[in-house]
């Protein structure tokens, strides 16, 4: 990714800037990816808000990794969401974890309201997802970079 990322209302947190890194949760591996770093022409003043999304699901598993199928329900929401709030730079994803039952994605927004009413709308047509949503205060990023810490890079 071009250290000019977000210049241009049709690029994508995603490409090529993710990172990829396991750890546990008790016995169980959790799998991680993230952004490699925050986008530089994005303000994070501006994306205060971290939007979280739970997918509790019952591992079918040993390892506490969704079944297939649930995988796939997983991948539909994600490939709908990101065109939706990083097309409209409504919201970056920045972190998505999964294990141990729960599949997680963590977005950075300008405005929650927006961006839930973007989320209603990329999803109208699709059956309910079985997600929760929570909302915090996080104006330097620092889950990420948090995160981003723990793995060394």
């Amino acid at each position: 990714m071009s250290e000019t990322f977000g210049d241009k209302p049709d690029e994508s947190a995603a490409g090529d800037n993710w990172m990829v890194a396991q750890g546990l949760d008790g016995d169980k591996r959790v799998i991680f990816r993230l952004l490699g770093r925050r986008p530089v022409s994005v303000d994070t003043e501006q994306y205060r808000h971290l939007i979280s999304i739970s997918w509790p699901y019952e591992p079918e598993n040993e390892a506490g990794l969704p079944s297939p199928e649930q995988a796939d329900r997983m991948t539909l929401l994600e490939a709908r969401l990101v065109p939706a709030l990083e097309t409209s730079r409504a919201a970056f994803l920045a972190i998505v974890a999964t294990g141990n039952g729960l599949r997680q994605w963590h977005w950075y927004c300008r405005d929650p309201d927006e961006t839930m009413t973007l989320v209603n709308q990329a999803l109208a047509d699709c059956e309910p997802f079985p997600v929760e949503f929570s909302l915090d205060d996080d104006p330097q990023w620092e889950a990420h970079a948090q995160l981003r810490g723990s793995i060394g890079s």
